[in-house]
């Protein structure tokens, strides 16, 4: 994922993005992360995001001006993806 170019509709789906793999990075001390699985909607969403085979979750949601309301880590894992 880090270093793909990606598409966003946009400018408050960049800024919430941004935000998302930041606050990812920060909690998990990663570099880079390979992957992220986003589900859910406006209200409240979750994420996987991985990196070599480890695995971290968290929960999420934005207001309305696209930056981060409400975040918690759901941790991580050390086993390698299914």
């Amino acid at each position: 994922m880090d270093g793909e170019r990606l598409f966003f509709c946009c400018d408050i789906c960049l800024r919430e993005f941004r935000q998302l793999v930041a606050r990812i990075k920060s909690e998990t001390g990663w570099d880079r992360i390979d992957s992220v699985q986003v589900a859910g909607d406006r209200r409240g969403r979750t994420c996987l995001a991985t990196r070599a085979g480890t695995r971290y979750e968290c929960a999420f949601a934005f207001n309305a001006e696209g930056s981060l309301r409400e975040y918690s880590s759901r941790g991580g894992s050390e086993r390698p993806d299914p």
